[in-house]
């Protein structure tokens, strides 16, 4: 487990580097500019999963999420898709109804959204 310190500082530097190396991201949103990253060096293996993770924070946010009963009861919320071998290939922060995933898949629910998404993703990979 990191701590926020370090996962700010970790933050920091990945967003100049991504933003130096990927000018062409619209709204210089951090997901979107790693993700290509992620991709490239993934392995490439036939068993991915796709879940949810939390990433423990306890000073105040709004984004902030409590989900009683979880061994991390504070903190944001993702959804992350990874290999086998626990490998990110792919995430995205959770946020509810608004939860970013393709426009196709609005019926489904936001579940099914996140997850044929990601699959989306790897298939152009």
């Amino acid at each position: 487990m990191i701590n926020l310190e370090k996962f700010v500082l970790c933050l920091l530097y990945c967003t100049g580097f991504f933003f130096k190396y990927a000018p062409n991201v619209e709204n210089h949103s951090v997901d979107e500019a790693m993700v290509p990253f992620f991709f490239k060096y993934a392995p490439n293996v036939e068993n991915h999963s796709v879940d949810e993770a939390m990433v423990p924070y306890f000073g105040r946010h709004g984004c902030k999420q409590f989900i009683p009963g979880k061994p991390i009861r504070w903190g944001y919320k993702l959804w992350v898709g990874c290999s086998i071998s626990g490998y990110i290939n792919w995430f995205e922060p959770y946020q509810g109804a608004s939860t970013h995933y393709s426009p196709k898949y609005k019926d489904v629910g936001a579940g099914a959204g996140v997850v044929l998404t990601d699959v989306d993703q790897l298939v152009e990979r």
